[in-house]
């Protein structure tokens, strides 16, 4: 009997490691160099503040991390086939129709990760196009077409 109590305590001592330690294991999460990360607990479906970069990271069982770029991200708006959008349409100051190509660099800033997830979700792109395309609409408007085709180079415009 007393044979059958000293197994029966190592079966669960045994036991209680190896969940331990698998526990531990699926605690861990990493997140490459070009990547920032928010906390996401798939058990209470919360989103923690806190915004990870590159590395390893204890966040606990459950846990997984909603993953950003932190490297420089392009919009293009053109007709090539890689393109974002199609070429941008507009209006100069004096009402005539022009249509023009542009890129656009960016890069998520780690202080603002938490707010654009909440206000966007995994999402934010299709916001930020929609905002790139008004403010360069708005600035055509600014210009009449005699300045626009006339104009030496670009930075004079």
């Amino acid at each position: 009997m007393d044979d059958l109590k000293k197994g029966i305590c190592c079966f669960c001592s045994l036991t209680t490691i190896i969940l331990t330690g698998v526990l531990v294991l699926f605690s861990y999460s990493t997140l490459d160099a070009t990547e920032y990360g928010l906390d996401y607990s798939a058990i209470t479906k919360t989103i923690d503040k806190t915004v990870y970069s590159s590395g390893y990271h204890f966040l606990g069982f459950g846990h997984s991390f909603v993953r950003f770029p932190s490297t420089v991200q392009s919009m293009e708006f053109s007709t090539q086939r890689s393109a974002t959008r199609p070429p941008i349409q507009s209006r100069t100051e004096d009402g005539l129709e022009i249509t023009f190509k542009a890129t656009v660099q960016f890069q998520l800033q780690m202080i603002n990760l938490f707010p654009l997830y909440m206000k966007y979700g995994e999402g934010y792109r299709s916001p930020c196009e929609k905002h790139v395309i008004e403010t360069l609409n708005d600035a055509a408007t600014r210009y009449d077409a005699c300045l626009l085709y006339t104009s030496p180079s670009p930075r004079d415009r």
